[in-house]
């Protein structure tokens, strides 16, 4: 029979991939159920909303994204202190924290839905060949619409800046904040001292909930 060695290595690996999908659906139901439980800890931890308008503050933060909620706890650690965070969104949820769903996210009022210019050398599959410039419209700003991915971008960046009269934000200056701000939580990083730090508002880690399923796709793919 023509292809039968296909066909054959097709019926055998049934029980195969079977077996491989029952684990992977108890391992993915495991993690929800954890993820489940740390929403409930999460939510009941959560401050309550309350309105508590001040007249005048010390310090007004525009944007409470990852760098705008470190600033304010930054800044909050003296006690005299009055600081006003704003943010021109609804509160995150934790359904936000869940990486897949990050697409359909970028397609709802927690993205502000900034394009491109046009351009005739790139986006050109794209309406008006313009990029979609995910940006986020809450609380967490736009780490709650990057997939959970932490970047400090390229050192050449920083030193472009300073290059442009902006005295101050070169990578060798900027990188004492970055250390600061961060608390490191993945340990073959954490011992690189010279560029990663642990202590500080903004923690770096892997993803909590990582299952089974995701290694059974990999296998299988190979």
């Amino acid at each position: 029979m023509k292809n039968s060695s296909h066909v054959l290595f097709f019926i055998a690996s049934i029980p195969f991939n079977i077996t491989c999908a029952q684990n992977a659906n108890r391992g993915l139901t495991v993690e929800l159920l954890k993820y489940l439980s740390d929403v409930a800890k999460y939510a009941s931890e959560e401050s309550r909303d309350e309105i508590n308008s001040l007249p005048e503050y010390d310090f007004i933060i525009v944007g409470a994204g990852s760098a705008g909620c470190v600033v304010a706890n930054r800044l909050t650690e003296a006690s005299d202190r009055n600081v006003l965070l704003l943010e021109d969104g609804r509160e995150e949820n934790y359904i936000m924290g869940i990486p897949m769903l990050v697409q359909v996210l970028q397609s709802s009022d927690a993205n502000w839905n900034y394009r491109s210019v046009p351009s005739n050398n790139s986006c050109l599959g794209l309406t008006n060949r313009q990029c979609m410039f995910p940006r986020g419209k809450v609380m967490g700003g736009s780490s709650v619409l990057n997939y959970m991915v932490h970047t400090r971008a390229n050192r050449r960046d920083y030193d472009l800046l300073e290059c442009l009269w902006n005295t101050g934000w070169s990578y060798d200056s900027v990188l004492p904040y970055f250390h600061k701000s961060e608390d490191i939580a993945i340990p073959e990083l954490a011992v690189n001292t010279k560029y990663h730090s642990t202590g500080g508002y903004l923690t770096v880690s892997y993803p909590p909930y990582h299952t089974p399923l995701a290694e059974v796709f990999l296998r299988l793919g190979k």
